[in-house]
């Protein structure tokens, strides 16, 4: 079936949570998911997805875009998010984007044109770590813009690499701007990433390992 709709789906499989979100550019998020499933993945997407397309009523033709999760993270998790991404995006016979796992971070945790550094553990003493800035498309969307790319560092050179900068970590219970809930990706981060893509570009996404 060929999609045609407005809405936008984003998925993310780089962390432990797989997370998956449904959005309509004129409204804002229909439904989403973030749990923690381990490294399940590959067992719970398809039906964690068909489980929220049922919760908000869609279906393949309303869709115009898939945004997926390209990593920096687990590396058979992204690999399961950008094929399932891909195979949902051609299934569909609609645009597929990648961006970058830690956009989908900081979620609602920061307000609108203020910068982050999203992080995840990179074992060893490093981490994941991305500058990111909130740029909302439009009030009820939550996107962030990537101001450098993807980098792995060791955890104590955090505070001279980004000094006076709040940062997020994957994992944790953050507090920033008066909202306190677990740093854990949400997807319609990701979806909004896709609406914004070009949509003359041929170019699929693809993992991004560090």
């Amino acid at each position: 079936m060929s999609g045609g709709g407005p809405l936008l789906l984003g998925i993310d499989c780089s962390t432990a949570h797989l997370a998956l979100a449904v959005v309509d550019p004129g409204s804002g998020t229909l439904a989403a998911t973030s749990d923690n499933v381990g490294r399940a993945h590959a067992a719970l997407v398809v039906e964690a997805l068909e489980a929220l397309l049922g919760a908000c009523g869609a279906a393949a033709r309303d869709f115009a875009a898939v945004g997926v999760g390209v990593g920096p993270g687990s590396y058979a998790g992204v690999r399961v998010g950008v094929a399932t991404a891909l195979g949902i995006a051609r299934a569909w016979q609609v645009r597929c984007a990648g961006a970058s796992s830690l956009a989908a971070m900081p979620a609602a945790l920061v307000a609108s044109g203020a910068r982050v550094v999203a992080t995840s553990d990179a074992r060893r003493g490093n981490v994941y770590a991305q500058l990111l800035e909130r740029r909302d498309p439009l009030p009820w969307a939550v996107s962030y813009a990537e101001l450098q790319a993807p980098r792995k560092l060791a955890r104590t050179e955090l505070a001279t690499e980004y000094p006076g900068v709040a940062r997020l970590e994957y994992g944790t219970v953050a507090t920033l701007n008066g909202a306190e809930a677990p740093v854990a990706p949400e997807a319609s981060a990701l979806a909004w990433r896709a609406a914004g893509a070009a949509t003359g570009s041929d170019e699929p996404p693809k993992p991004h390992y560090l």
